[in-house]
């Protein structure tokens, strides 16, 4: 009883916040349109990368230099907790795990050149795009094997398939070309 009191309180003081606070935000911009705007600009510059994509080689070394680290930091402290398992004679400290994987990472991504680390970043892209874009052709190829009793009643659905697998292709085959090319 006692939590759902405490629920009941702390969710009508938010509203209650909310309702005052809510115009002062409104009357720092034009418009209330403008705000969601704001937001949705704001997301789209951190999620979409912006922030790094324009910068020096540093700062994208940089970047990928914490990437790398957090990787190495993640793999490390993990194999250590399979290797000395907790409530075991051969147990080892949480602290101790933590404190040897940070050491070992540091030590590991510090002498990584830039150019090493932007070449990890620009191969992991491609190589993920392009599994992304395997995963959509051969979701189609495998509707388009396994349907056939479904397709043979409507032969128009067939034919959005077929043009969607060589719309794919011929995406795919642009891109492939653009990048032999020199393009990307």
């Amino acid at each position: 009883m006692r939590v759902k009191k405490s629920w009941l309180i702390f969710s009508i003081l938010s509203l209650t916040a909310l309702i005052y606070i809510l115009p002062s935000v409104f009357a720092a911009v034009p418009g209330p349109q403008d705000v969601f705007q704001m937001i949705g600009d704001l997301i789209i510059t951190i999620f979409g990368f912006e922030w790094i994509r324009n910068q020096s080689d540093q700062a994208i070394g940089a970047f990928m230099r914490f990437c790398v680290w957090l990787f190495v930091f993640t793999l490390l402290y993990w194999v250590a907790g399979l290797i000395f398992p907790a409530g075991t004679p051969r147990a080892m400290s949480r602290n101790i795990t933590i404190t040897i994987a940070v050491v070992i990472a540091t030590i590991s991504t510090i002498f990584i050149p830039i150019g090493v680390l932007i070449a990890i970043g620009e191969v992991y892209a491609t190589v993920v795009s392009l599994i992304m874009f395997g995963i959509v052709i051969a979701a189609l190829v495998w509707f388009y094997i396994n349907s056939a009793v479904w397709m043979a009643a409507h032969p128009t659905m067939l034919r959005v398939i077929r043009l969607g697998i060589l719309f794919l292709l011929w995406i795919l085959l642009n891109i492939v070309t653009t990048a032999v090319s020199g393009g990307l």
